[in-house]
């Protein structure tokens, strides 16, 4: 199961955005057992999203856990100062090739 957040950087907070995800939401995530990975997927292209956030979890009850915490809620605060148009979305895999 995925958490994924899609979004655009505000102008001008590219690096600071960047810096944020690497050294306080990637950490906070895979600082949770529950997590298997976490990976940031940026758009080569103009276009919508500019990056997408995924968190491979567990399960749901692992998923809600990690986000109904208070720590969650002051980082997607802190979040919003470098992103817009976030959207959240919560995926199964459908199928997988190798």
């Amino acid at each position: 199961m995925y958490f994924v957040i899609r979004f655009d950087i505000l102008p001008g907070k590219m690096a600071e955005c960047d810096k944020y995800i690497e050294n306080e939401l990637i950490p906070y995530f895979t600082s949770h057992k529950e997590v298997r990975s976490v990976g940031v997927l940026e758009d080569k292209f103009i276009g919508w999203p500019e990056r997408e956030l995924y968190v491979e979890v567990e399960d749901l009850t692992a998923l809600q856990k990690i986000v109904s915490s208070k720590e969650n809620r002051q980082m997607k605060e802190h979040f919003t100062c470098y992103a817009t148009d976030i959207q959240t979305q919560i995926m199964d895999l459908a199928f997988r090739k190798p």
